[in-house]
């Protein structure tokens, strides 16, 4: 977002899609030209240690910090290590530099002690520099907030879903503010920014079912927040279709089984698909064998919600790209999928991928026609 709305009034450069390791920071620096009035960079942090090379490379001017989840727990262990890893981003700038820090969230400002430059807060807080109120977030609604900073009000028009990524819009115009963009233009151009393919994006079919896909990572900490949005629609059912879960400390059978409880008070049919979500969540199933359904793998799934969604349902997907490739289900519902394979680590969207059409582990692709609602799966 931010860079989509400094591109409306600066030549601007950015990261593509998601790429945010070292190397592909530095190709995208490599590629960077005189014309070229800002360089929207992200990066990633992975570990301990990992983002200090790449703070380096890019020398930030501005730096933004959004929210401190519980992202890599595997390797940072708690949120403070992850802020702490993260810190480096505010440390690292200059007597001159701007750290644009997200007021809602406690370990992202303590890192305003060290930053030798300018601090600028955004947040839902009323002591934040610049101020969101979430107006609309409801589906099928987009995200619609108003945004106050130094006396001025504007109305801010999203195409994003969820007010849980209010933080998001609110650092794009905190930063577009610091970069010379009246607080109006950037409103303005914000209208126009649409969300990544796999993070909240809407997939309307023709044959009137909605899917939104979100299903790029699950760190169990995002669930309530996709959850409870789904919970919340307007839509004649919803469906939630959870695929791998990642970053949670404890006993994994006990995570997913926390999770269908909650998804079940919010969603009308809860669909879990990995390797171990049958055996997991096979008594709760058994309770409301009707609502909640495990398969193992993403195909089962898929030929389940093609059997079953009509026109005016709503799906959510999510799940782990690597692991699970989510997209598949809503390609199932329309079209035929030739390829199945399960965990194949591939980082790409099917859509992209030269193995999309090659069966897969001696699969037999079932002939049908494309469109034609089929399929059941098993428990």
């Amino acid at each position: 977002m931010i860079a989509d709305i400094l591109a409306q009034y600066q030549s601007t450069h950015r990261s593509f899609d998601s790429n945010n390791k070292y190397f592909s920071v530095a190709r995208t620096i490599l590629e960077l030209r005189r014309r070229h009035d800002n360089c929207v960079l992200e990066l990633g942090a992975s570990g301990p240690g990992s983002l200090g090379r790449g703070v380096t490379l890019v020398r930030p001017q501005i730096s933004v910090i959004t929210t401190i989840g519980r992202d890599h727990y595997k390797a940072f262990r708690s949120a403070e290590a992850a802020a702490v890893e993260k810190r480096q981003l505010v440390s690292g700038l200059a007597d001159d530099g701007v750290a644009i820090l997200n007021k809602d969230d406690p370990l992202v400002m303590a890192m305003a002690d060290h930053c030798r430059g300018r601090v600028v807060t955004y947040g839902l807080d009323d002591n934040a520099d610049f101020r969101g109120k979430v107006s609309e977030s409801r589906w099928p609604d987009l995200l619609a907030m108003n945004v106050s900073f130094q006396g001025e009000e504007v109305f801010v028009q999203t195409q994003l879903l969820g007010a849980h990524l209010a933080t998001c819009v609110l650092a794009a115009l905190a930063t577009a503010v610091t970069c010379g963009i009246p607080l109006k233009k950037a409103a303005t151009a914000i209208t126009g920014s649409v969300p990544y393919f796999g993070r909240m994006s809407i997939e309307r079919t023709a044959g009137g079912v909605t899917f939104i896909h979100d299903h790029f990572k699950a760190p169990l900490w995002t669930m309530h927040s996709v959850v409870t949005y789904l919970g919340s629609a307007r839509a004649s059912r919803t469906f939630i279709v959870i695929g791998t879960l990642s970053d949670y400390a404890g006993s994994a059978s006990n995570k997913y089984r926390e999770l269908a409880r909650n998804a079940l008070e919010h969603v009308d049919q809860v669909v879990f698909c990995s390797r171990y979500a049958p055996r997991y969540l096979r008594n709760l199933c058994e309770q409301y064998p009707d609502r909640l359904h495990g398969f193992s793998s993403t195909r089962e799934a898929a030929d389940f919600i093609a059997g079953v969604v009509r026109p005016g349902d709503l799906v959510l997907l999510k799940g782990s790209h690597r692991a699970d490739h989510l997209e598949r289900v809503s390609t199932n519902y329309q079209s035929i999928v030739r390829c199945w394979r399960s965990s194949c680590g591939r980082e790409g969207f099917c859509d992209q991928c030269e193995l999309r059409d090659v069966v897969a582990n001696g699969d037999t692709q079932q002939s049908r026609e494309p469109g034609e609602i089929w399929g059941g799966g098993t428990h």
